[in-house]
């Protein structure tokens, strides 16, 4: 079997595809993308199913719900589409390049061809596409030798400015390397150390920042990716008096499991316990529900004792 057959197959096999290839007859070169063909080749499973469209993606979503049923949620802003069908869940956008008026700022964004989206993404793994119309089916595009990068076990951005584009990818190197035993290629390690010891995550909201920070604490090797903030001062990038101590991360979530506690919150508890005073403001920042914020808060005051009071 070639490997284009293969990979097709794998695509047939992704939950609810049965029903979504058929839709796609007749409409603009529809491609899988992102995390799904990453994973896909590690030959393990994917959550999210993101369809890049060459074409008018909204179009493209309002032909697929006349077709499967469903329906569907259109962003005007990004040219992007969610359609539901029973349990499949598709996202849906146009292929676009992008442009950051300034550090940290939301794209603009404007269509163009699949390299030029391809180009525009974070590492060069998540940089590859799978064909799903016609007899592209299975076909990767590669553009950025991001197959070659997953098979060293390599995080390489695909531009010097990545970082400084958008600082949340820090956030994001740390939990891929912590998921998969990746790391970091030299440039794209001193890259990130560059963007701590410059503007760090100040140029984005606390929000962009709570969502990669909690996905990262969510990972079962999050103490690793801890560690690796240590490493790179990404701790001190986020708040100067913020200090990341794997160790204690990794207590308090092994005692919040024997507990019943969260152990995301366990785990950011952990880090804002280095100084809960001087950290109450980065805390609110990231507009937790008020809830976790109090969860949070009380309990990194607790500082050492954090581990053992959760147990």
């Amino acid at each position: 079997m070639t490997e284009t057959a293969d990979l097709a197959d794998r695509v047939r096999a992704l939950p609810g595809m049965d029903r979504l290839l058929p839709t796609l007859d007749g409409l603009p070169p529809a491609f899988l993308v992102g995390g799904a063909v990453r994973d896909l080749l590690l030959a393990g499973q994917t959550v999210d199913i993101d369809v890049a469209i060459e074409g008018d993606a909204r179009s493209a979503a309002r032909t697929i719900v006349e077709r499967l049923g469903g329906e569907m949620v259109e962003h005007e802003r990004f040219g992007t589409a969610t359609v539901r069908a029973g349990d499949l869940a598709v996202d849906l956008a146009t292929t676009r390049r992008e442009r950051y008026v300034e550090p940290g700022a939301l794209p603009e964004v404007e269509p163009a061809g699949l390299s030029e989206d391809l180009g525009r993404r974070d590492f060069t793994i998540n940089a590859m596409a799978l064909g799903l119309s016609g007899d592209s089916l299975g076909v990767l595009e590669d553009p950025h030798d991001g197959r070659e990068d997953l098979s060293d076990g390599v995080i390489r951005v695909l531009h010097g400015k990545s970082f400084v584009d958008d600082p949340t990818r820090l956030l994001r190197a740390l939990r891929y390397e912590a998921r998969f035993d990746f790391r970091m290629d030299d440039q794209t390690e001193r890259l990130a150390r560059e963007a701590a010891a410059g503007a760090g995550f100040s140029t984005v909201s606390g929000p962009r920042v709570r969502d990669e920070l909690l996905d990262l604490l969510r990972e079962p090797g999050a103490p690793a990716a801890i560690q690796r903030m240590r490493e790179l001062s990404l701790d001190r990038a986020l708040h100067p008096d913020l200090e990341a101590d794997p160790e204690l991360v990794a207590s308090v979530q092994l005692a919040s499991a024997e507990t019943g506690a969260d152990p995301v919150l366990a785990g950011l508890a952990a880090l804002v316990s280095s100084n809960p005073r001087a950290l109450g403001e980065w805390l609110e920042d990231l507009h937790l529900g008020r809830r976790e914020n109090d969860a949070v808060a009380r309990a990194a005051v607790k500082g050492p004792q954090l581990a053992s009071t959760l147990r």
